[in-house]
């Protein structure tokens, strides 16, 4: 404790605590960095502190303006009632710095606790204080814990929750403590705003060691708070968050607060949760469902009323986690008739009147504690009450008291506006149009004064703080300016609608557009606030540009679901333009709802686009139109090939109409394309898509060239042509990354295709082992980004790679059938769940499980045949391979020769030439175990030519394995040479590469060349 007459520095509490002249001693709670301010004046009494020093003292490794400094002080010196001219605190010393001059000293240890039990009580909650006290006391022991506490407006929430922290504070373990608070409005929710603004704050209090932390376990956190890093760290976080998605942000949010929390408690409070967005609502989720030992403790409070009205998330993620006993849920109930009394003794109301008056006030409050104290307040300022020492004291009689005050908290609120000047209301009213927090720079000119004059009257007003208090900072407008906030929301309710529904759309455009112009650099920054503003000024075209721009800053940080919410809204204000311009609009909004949604496998994706193609019709574009037809084909693709193909030849179609060649190539190539995929690979097709290709690839524009090189790669990869498809695959991937700035590359659906191809491409031409690496470094991006289906999908495509090293354990421990489909739109899980059936059923075979194996296989191709998708007819490839080899290995040779002809028909129908050649193989197989030799001869020598012709590792070694029984000559010592190629790709001491060795197939021709020992 730091004594300066009449005030005292509470170091362990952090609040400042003033003695009035009844002796009444009251507490002042200031911000942390004014608190730091202070504490570091006073500490170094009488001692010149330069501007330097106590920047670097109080915002060590952080770049801040220096004319922070004078709001701090400014504000320091009206709470202290001090004055530049004349201090008695704290002296300017022009152009240096700041000398505290008052005489401070160290009260006893025993004097302090006796000073300490005269500060303001807190009736009526001793048992919630005391099991919430009992729950912190179980995060120490490394037990997180989650509480919320819910209540009517003015019920005492926020109040409860700082009672708590100041007794935190005291404990032997004092806390870490992060604040933050939702905020209604603004036309959609702000991503994370509450978790960002409690660790923002969490790091400018404590420093860097919790930036540091945030950096190494949470970047794409810390990346949406720049001003923390140095540009050194700014520029290294901001590769690694290249391509981040939403659950890797919210994993990340919950690891870097369990890790800040894991060698000290960290407390942190979320107010006002009815507003809250759903990222936001994903975190809260996840730290409740956590399993980890950690000391970290969540108190949240909110509305249950105002929740159900908005619809908000929380209620239902609260009941669930009340459910599971994951939380706990506290309702604060109003205060009871002895509650008040109590109150009233405790401010030394004289015996005899407290009573009476507690009567009155339990009956015109019904026990809001807000109405109390705001009633009692109001009395004080008649001088119904007056102070005598200690004493309060009726003046006259209860009879005078105004006994028709209304029961409403808002009329309540008035009546204490009321008694405020016309100016000071009128400036009150406009700074309610900016929101619960403002700053007199944005509403100046909705005041039609200058800024600094109305800073001076909030400055007066923040200084008794019953209606407004200082903030230390507005996000909006940064650390330039000086920030107040409403002590209570239900003033900024009262403030906003007590305004005339014109004015107050004309203050909305004043304050938006001064927002507008301060932010014109970087106008995403703000663009769900400005929209909030000129949607209440009924500017509707800058409205809906500004929701699309709050969009596209909601992707960049990482919430989909937020940006999907804000075109949605965007789109229900598009009536409200200008004919022509709506529809223009109308159709851009539609087009970035469907792309998303394609992109994220929501199901919503064949509606949207059907909508878009149905809007494009009737307002005349037919160009969007075309794009609409083949985003729609592009969904169908994995619902229905006969649709997909349906929708494209519309497009098709449509493109004869419109003179533009590139886009008519444009159509053509991805008419052909999807023609390709859902299973013609003529050679004319190829033909034609090369053709096309190569008029596309010439358009010099990273961003339109970027999608074409990749399909294309994946037509090369499908006709074997590996070397080429890493080629385009590689170089579209790469386009991508550079766009990474303006669109994350991992909401495009051709950057995911690279994760699949790229590694295939590499086990066909024999290098399991980079294969495997890179599938690897997806796979755990994926899940590092929360990508669930992508994920799965990767997972399968490394379970292919074990099943072609022979691997078949490690086959069935990658394929996870409990997995679902969650997230993807329509049927495209039945790629995945078909692909599963597949690779397993293979792996079973391999093990000799022969009845497991069909049923899988089985299962998949009766699926097939119900319904067609995308890429059935390359599943249909390995299926049928799979089936002749367990039959063939039963001995059964007519079903195994049925399946093979299927297999190689099959084959020769597409471009792939590894699989034609192992049914080439297959065929000679079973041909040798029928001892027909001449057609084992014939099937043999094709395989061998198409081995010949390309490069085709993979199948290459089984060719001449099995030309080596019929031939030998030097079959033997090249699929050796094959087999060692793929080994050596994988380490030395790598598992796979003893297991793909060790086979039976593989040993066999090592063997007959004396190199399986030596290898």
């Amino acid at each position: 404790m730091l004594e300066f007459s009449p005030f005292r520095l509470d170091l362990i509490n952090c609040c400042l605590l003033r003695r009035d002249d009844n002796g009444q001693q009251l507490r002042i709670n200031l911000a942390p960095k004014t608190f730091s301010v202070l504490k570091y004046l006073a500490e170094n009494t009488n001692r010149l502190i330069t501007h330097q020093e106590l920047m670097n003292t109080i915002w060590p490794d952080t770049f801040v303006e220096q004319g922070i400094l004078s709001g701090y002080i400014r504000d320091l010196r009206a709470i202290l009632g001090d004055s530049p001219r004349s201090p008695r605190f704290i002296e300017t010393v022009p152009r240096r710095g700041y000398r505290f001059i008052a005489q401070v000293r160290q009260p006893s240890v025993e004097h302090e606790a006796t000073e300490a039990r005269t500060t303001q009580k807190l009736v009526g909650r001793e048992a919630v204080l005391s099991v919430i006290e009992e729950r912190f006391q179980a995060v120490l022991k490394g037990n997180r814990q989650m509480v919320f506490i819910t209540g009517e407006p003015g019920i005492g929430k926020t109040a409860l929750c700082l009672e708590l922290l100041e007794r935190f504070a005291a404990s032997d373990s004092p806390p870490y403590v992060a604040w933050g608070q939702c905020i209604e409005g603004y036309g959609g929710k702000d991503p994370y705003f509450p978790m960002f603004q409690a660790v923002g704050g969490l790091c400018r209090d404590i420093g860097g060691s919790v930036i540091q932390i945030l950096i190494e376990k949470a970047p794409t956190c810390i990346v949406q708070l720049p001003d923390l890093l140095t540009p050194q760290e700014r520029e290294a976080v901001q590769r690694d968050v290249i391509g981040a998605t939403p659950g890797r942000m919210l994993r990340e949010v919950v690891e870097a607060l369990e890790a800040i929390a894991s060698d000290r408690p960290l407390v942190l409070f979320l107010e006002d949760l009815q507003w809250v967005d759903n990222a936001t609502v994903d975190v809260i989720s996840a730290i409740g469902r956590g399993r980890r030992s950690t000391q970290l403790f969540v108190m949240a409070t909110y509305r249950p009323l105002d929740a159900l009205v908005a619809n908000s998330p929380i209620s239902l993620v609260k009941e669930d986690l009340v459910a599971r006993s994951l939380c706990l849920e506290l309702e604060l109930t109003p205060l009871t008739h002895t509650n008040i009394l109590e109150l009233l003794s405790f401010r030394g109301t004289e015996h005899g009147v407290d009573q009476s008056l507690a009567d009155i006030l339990y009956r015109l409050s019904e026990g809001n504690p807000l109405f109390v104290e705001a009633a009692l307040e109001h009395a004080l300022e008649k001088r119904l009450l007056i102070r005598e020492g200690n004493r309060l004291v009726l003046q006259g009689s209860l009879s005078n008291m105004d006994l028709t005050t209304p029961k409403s908290l808002h009329q309540l609120a008035e009546a204490q506006i009321r008694q405020l000047s016309r100016f000071d209301q009128e400036i009150l009213e406009v700074a309610s149009i900016s929101g619960p927090a403002f700053s007199p720079f944005l509403i100046g000119p909705a005041c039609g004064r200058d800024w600094r004059e109305i800073d001076d009257a909030f400055h007066r007003l923040a200084s008794g703080k019953h209606i407004i208090r200082p903030l230390e900072r507005l996000d909006s407008v940064s650390t330039a300016f000086p920030a107040y906030g409403f002590v209570h929301v239900l003033y900024w309710e009262v403030f906003y609608h007590r305004q005339a529904p014109g004015r107050r759309s004309e203050r909305h455009r004043l304050i938006g557009e001064q927002l507008e112009q301060f932010h014109r650099e970087r106008l995403d920054t703000v663009a769900t606030e400005l929209a909030y503003h000129f949607e209440h000024a009924f500017d509707w075209n800058r409205t809906v540009d500004y929701l699309i721009l709050g969009a596209e800053s909601a992707l960049r940080r990482y919430a989909p679901r937020e940006a999907l919410e804000l075109l949605q809204r965007a789109l229900s204000c598009v009536p409200q333009l200008p004919h022509q311009a709506g529809r223009l609009k109308e159709v851009a909004i539609l087009q970035r709802l469907a792309g998303l949604y394609f992109a994220l496998f929501d199901p919503r994706c064949l509606e949207t686009h059907e909508q878009l193609i149905q809007k494009t019709a009737n307002y005349g574009m037919i160009e969007l139109e075309i794009l609409a037809y083949q985003g729609l084909a592009a969904c169908l693709a994995w619902i229905s090939s006969e649709r997909c193909l349906e929708a494209i030849e519309r497009a098709l179609n449509l493109s004869a109409r419109v003179d533009d060649p590139l886009i008519q190539t444009k159509v053509r190539y991805r008419s052909l394309s999807f023609r390709a995929w859902t299973g013609d690979w003529s050679n004319a097709t190829l033909a034609d898509l090369r053709e096309s290709f190569e008029v596309l690839r010439q358009v010099n524009d990273h961003r339109f060239v970027a999608p074409y090189l990749i399909d294309y790669g994946r037509i090369q990869w499908a006709s074997s042509e590996y070397r080429e498809a890493q080629e385009y695959l590689k170089l579209g991937m790469g386009y991508l990354e550079d766009l990474s700035d303006e669109q994350n590359p991992y909401l495009n659906s051709a950057y995911q295709q690279v994760q699949f191809f790229l590694p295939s491409s590499l086990l066909f031409l024999g290098e399991p082992g980079e294969a495997l690496r890179q599938v690897k470094n997806f796979i755990e991006m994926a899940d590092k980004n929360g990508d669930t289906f992508p994920a799965q999908i990767l997972r399968v495509n490394r379970a292919w790679i074990h099943l072609s090293l022979m691997d078949f354990s490690g086959v069935l421990s990658d394929c996870d059938f409990s997995a679902n489909g969650e997230g993807n739109f329509g049927d495209s899980f039945k790629f995945l769940s078909r692909s599963r059936l597949i690779v397993a059923g293979s792996a079973k075979a391999g093990l000799g499980l022969y009845e497991d194996a069909l049923d899988h296989l089985l299962r998949a191709r009766n699926d097939m045949e119900n319904q067609t998708v995308m890429l059935d007819w390359y599943l249909r490839l390995p299926l049928q391979s799979a089936l002749a080899e367990i039959w063939l290995r039963q001995k059964m040779l007519a079903n195994a020769r049925e399946e093979a002809d299927l297999f190689l028909g099959m084959a020769l129908s597409t471009a792939e030439r590894t699989w034609q050649a192992l049914s080439w193989e297959m065929d000679a197989r079973i041909s040798i175990a029928d001892n027909d030799r001449k057609r084992a001869e014939r099937s043999i020598a094709m395989a061998l030519e198409l081995v010949n012709e390309r490069e085709l590792p993979l199948a290459a070694w089984r060719v001449h394995a099995t030309a080596a029984t019929l031939h030998q000559h030097d079959h033997v010592r090249i699929a050796t040479e094959y087999i060692l190629k793929i080994a050596r790709s994988l380490p030395h001491g790598h598992p796979l590469r003893a297991t793909f060795l060790s086979t039976n197939d593989v040993s066999a021709v090592l063997s007959q060349t004396g190199s399986a020992q030596s290898f």
